[in-house]
C-alpha cells in the first residue's frame, strides 16, 4: 500500500538488529563470509544454536570439538568487533560415557573472553535441568536469553531439542518454568539482552499475553 500524502513513511522503522545466528556448518566451512555479512546489519552478536549430532544426543567428542569450533570463530568475531554466542539447545544435558555433561565441556574449554553463551530456558529445562543452577553455575557466561515457557506437564526428560510448539509451550508465566526466580537469578548475574520467542500458530495472541505478564511482573 502506498503511503498516503499526509503521512509519509517513516526513513527508518526505529528497529536495531542485536544479534543473528548462522548455521554451524556455515562457520565451519564459510567463516570469513559470515563476518563479512554481519557487519552491515549492526549486530554486537553472532552465533549459532545447533550443534551437529546425528547419533543421538551429542557426546563428549563432539562437545570438545563444538568448543574448539566455537573459540576459533569466537576469536575472528572478535578481531571484527563482534561478540560470538552458542545458543543452548536441550541436547547438551546428557552425560557421556566418562560421566561429563556436554554441557560443562562447552563452558569449560571455551575461552570467556571469546565465546558467551544464550539461554533458551525452554531448552534448559526441557531435558529436565534447572535453568536457575545453571545460570548461577556460570555466571559469568550467560549474556543473553530466550524466554519461552513450557506448558504444564509438558514432559522435562526429553533431550532431542525439538517440541510441538502448539502442544508444549505457553505464554511466559503461565506455564511449569518458576520465570520469578530464572529472572531473580539473570538479574543477578547480568544478562544483557532478552528475547521473547514465541513458536506457537498464534503467536500475536500468546505473545501480547507474554509482555503483558511481564510487564508486571515482580521477582
Amino acid at each position: 500500500v502506498a503511503p498516503s500524502r499526509s503521512r509519509p513513511l517513516p526513513a527508518s522503522p526505529g528497529l536495531r538488529a542485536v544479534s543473528m545466528r548462522v548455521g554451524y556448518e556455515q562457520s565451519r566451512d564459510s567463516l570469513d563470509a559470515v563476518l563479512r555479512d554481519a557487519k552491515p546489519l549492526g549486530v554486537q552478536y553472532l552465533g549459532t544454536a545447533w550443534i551437529p549430532h546425528p547419533d543421538g544426543p551429542i557426546s563428549e567428542q563432539g562437545a570438545h570439538q563444538a568448543a574448539a569450533d566455537f573459540n576459533r570463530w569466537g576469536r575472528a568475531a572478535k578481531q571484527q568487533g563482534l561478540q560470538f554466542f552458542y545458543h543452548v539447545h536441550g541436547f547438551e544435558f546428557t552425560p557421556g560415557k566418562t560421566g561429563a555433561l556436554p554441557m560443562d565441556i562447552l563452558m569449560r574449554e571455551t575461552d570467556s573472553a571469546a565465546v558467551e553463551y544464550e539461554m533458551d530456558v525452554f531448552w534448559v529445562a526441557r531435558p529436565g535441568a534447572d535453568p536457575v543452577a545453571w545460570l548461577r553455575k556460570y555466571p559469568t557466561r550467560w549474556r543473553l536469553m530466550h524466554l519461552k515457557d513450557m506448558k504444564q506437564g509438558t514432559a522435562t526428560n526429553v533431550n532431542t531439542g525439538s517440541a510441538n510448539p502448539d502442544s508444549a509451550e505457553v505464554p511466559v508465566g503461565t506455564g511449569q518454568i518458576d520465570y520469578r526466580a530464572v529472572l531473580r537469578a539473570a538479574h543477578d548475574i547480568g544478562v544483557e539482552q532478552y528475547f521473547l520467542e514465541d513458536e506457537t500458530s498464534a503467536p500475536f495472541t500468546t505473545l501480547l499475553q507474554s509482555v503483558r505478564w511481564l510487564e508486571t511482573v515482580r521477582f
